[in-house]
C-alpha cells in the first residue's frame, strides 16, 4: 500500500511538472509573436500591419475621431500605434476604449493596406479589402464628383476598406463630355498626403491588379447607364472591366455598412455606383462628414499658387468673394439656345440685376472689405460691369484680373485647374456669397462652415424679390 501511495504521488508531481513546463514554453512563444508583429523599432518586414508600418516610421501616429461622453465636439488625436486597445463590436462604427485614457470614441481607422475590420469575421488579415466610386457616365460636374467621392470615403472608413482614387473629370463651364481629354488625376485635385492621414488609399493600377472582373462586387441604389458607364469610362479609360449589370447588387433592402458587407460577402473588391443616391444610415453622419472634408484639401500646387496670387490680391487686406451663378440664363442662351426661353429670362434678370448689386456694394461695406473677388463663368462676365456702378473697378476682381506668370500660367489657362484656384480663393475671403443653387459653392460652404467662416447665400441678401430668385439665381 505504500509503494502505491509513493507511485502515485510521483505520478500526480511528474504530470504538474509536465503542464508547468508546457505553460512556459507556450507562453515564451505568445511573447515571441507578439515581439515580432508589434515591434516597430527593429525595421524588419513581416505580414501584420504593424510590421509593414515599421518600414515608414519607427514611431506610428494613427488619427482618430474622438466624441466625448458629455459633448459632440469632434477632435483629431494623434495616438501611438501600439496603444493596446479593448475593442467592442459595433453594426455601424467600432467602439473604442483605450487602456491609456479610457474615453468613449468612435475609432475610424488609418492604418496601413492589410487591417482587419474587427466588425468582419470573414476579413483576410493580410488581404487589402478595396472600394471604388463609380462616376455615372456624363452626369454632373466636377463638384457633384467630389460629392460623390465623400459618400464612398463614408464607405471606406466604416468598412475599413482602401480608398480606390479614380479620376475626375472636367465638366463645366463650356466643356462637356468624360472624355480622356478631360479626365484629371485625383492628385490633381486632393492633397493625397493629407488625406491619407485619415484612410488608406490605393490607385486604380493596384485596384486592377487585385480584382478580376469576376471578384468586383458592385452595389447601387439606381442601375441607370450603368452599361454605358462601364464601357466608355472604366473599360475605355481606366482599363476596368466591371461586372454586367445582372451581377450589380440592387441596395434596396440593405440600409447599414454591415448589411452592404454581408449582401457582398465581405469580398475584397467592392465598388459603388451613383453615390450620390446612397441611402445608408450611419450613426453621427454629420460628425464623419464634417471629419472627412476637414482631410480633403486642394493640392499643395493649387495652394501655393493662390498663395502667391493673393500676396498681390488687395494689399493683402480681407476681401469679399461672390461666385455668381445664374443658371436661368445658362440653358436657353447657352447650352440648349432657344431664343424665346433667353430673351424672357435676360428680361427678368435685368428687372432686378440693380438690386443684387447694390446689396453685394452693402454687403461688402457693412464688412468693412477693401475689395471684391467674383468668380463666374466666362459668359456671365457682364456682372462686372453692372457691380462696379456701385463698388470703384479697381476693388474688383476676377480670373482674367488675377497677375499672370510663368509659374502660374498653365493652371489658369486649364478650366479645371482655374476653377480649383477660384474655390480656394473664395474659401479664403474673409465673406463668401454663394450662388443659389451650385455645387461649387456648396463645396466651399460646406468648408468654410467647419471653421465658422462668414457665409452668405445670394437669395438671402435684402431686396431681391423672392418669388424671382428662384429661377433666375
Amino acid at each position: 500500500m505504500k509503494q502505491m501511495r509513493f507511485y502515485f504521488s510521483a505520478l500526480c508531481f511528474l504530470s504538474i511538472l509536465t503542464v508547468c513546463i508546457l505553460y512556459v514554453v507556450h507562453e515564451n512563444k505568445v511573447a515571441a509573436v507578439w515581439s515580432r508583429d508589434n515591434d516597430t523599432d527593429n525595421g524588419e518586414s513581416g505580414k501584420t500591419t504593424a510590421a509593414t508600418l515599421s518600414r515608414m516610421s519607427t514611431t506610428i501616429a494613427v488619427p482618430y475621431i474622438i466624441l466625448s461622453k458629455n459633448s459632440t465636439h469632434v477632435s483629431t488625436v494623434k495616438r501611438p500605434f501600439k496603444t493596446q486597445l479593448n475593442i467592442t463590436n459595433s453594426p455601424l462604427i467600432t467602439s473604442v476604449k483605450s487602456n491609456m485614457d479610457q474615453q468613449t470614441s468612435i475609432q475610424v481607422s488609418s492604418t496601413a493596406k492589410g487591417t482587419p475590420n474587427s466588425n468582419l469575421a470573414h476579413s483576410s488579415r493580410n488581404a487589402t479589402r478595396f472600394v471604388m466610386s463609380i462616376q455615372r457616365h456624363g452626369f454632373g460636374g466636377q463638384n457633384s464628383q467630389f460629392n460623390n467621392f465623400v459618400e464612398v470615403i463614408n464607405l471606406a472608413l466604416l468598412s475599413n476598406r482602401t480608398l480606390v482614387m479614380t479620376p475626375f473629370f472636367l465638366h463645366g463651364g463650356h466643356v462637356r463630355g468624360y472624355t480622356k481629354e478631360h479626365m484629371r488625376n485625383f492628385n490633381n485635385t486632393f492633397d493625397v498626403d493629407i488625406l491619407r492621414e485619415l484612410l488608406p488609399l490605393g490607385t486604380v493600377d493596384e485596384f486592377k491588379r487585385n480584382c478580376k472582373k469576376e471578384s468586383i462586387k458592385v452595389v447601387t441604389w439606381d442601375l441607370t447607364d450603368y452599361d454605358k458607364t462601364n464601357e466608355r469610362t472604366f473599360k475605355s479609360l481606366l482599363g476596368v472591366d466591371l461586372p454586367h449589370h445582372e451581377n450589380v447588387k440592387l441596395l434596396s433592402q440593405a440600409n447599414t455598412t454591415s448589411q452592404v458587407e454581408e449582401l457582398v460577402n465581405h469580398a475584397p473588391c467592392l465598388a459603388m455606383y451613383e453615390p450620390r443616391k446612397s441611402k445608408l444610415q450611419i450613426n453621427n453622419r454629420h460628425l464623419i462628414l464634417n471629419k472627412v472634408r476637414s482631410y480633403l484639401k486642394r493640392n499643395k500646387v493649387v495652394r501655393d499658387v493662390t498663395d502667391q496670387l493673393l500676396a498681390n490680391f488687395c494689399d493683402g487686406k480681407p476681401y469679399l468673394a461672390v461666385h455668381w451663378r445664374n443658371k436661368s440664363t445658362e440653358d436657353p442662351c447657352i447650352f440648349d439656345y432657344n431664343r424665346l426661353q433667353c430673351t424672357m429670362a435676360k428680361f427678368e434678370l435685368s428687372r432686378m440685376i440693380g438690386n443684387i448689386t447694390k446689396a453685394v456694394a452693402d454687403l461688402q461695406k457693412k464688412n468693412n472689405l477693401s475689395c471684391l473677388y467674383v468668380a463666374c463663368p466666362e459668359w456671365s462676365t457682364s456682372i462686372l460691369d453692372e457691380l462696379s456702378k456701385f463698388i470703384p473697378k479697381e476693388q474688383i476682381y476676377h480670373l482674367k484680373r488675377l497677375p499672370v506668370n510663368a509659374d502660374n500660367r498653365k493652371l489658369l489657362d486649364d478650366y479645371y485647374a482655374a476653377s480649383l484656384i477660384e474655390q480656394e480663393i473664395c474659401y479664403r475671403s474673409r465673406v463668401f456669397l454663394a450662388a443659389g443653387f451650385s455645387n461649387w459653392s456648396n463645396f466651399v460652404t460646406k468648408e468654410r462652415d467647419l471653421e465658422g467662416k462668414i457665409t452668405f447665400n445670394i437669395k438671402e441678401l435684402p431686396g431681391i424679390p423672392n418669388y424671382r430668385t428662384l429661377n433666375l439665381l
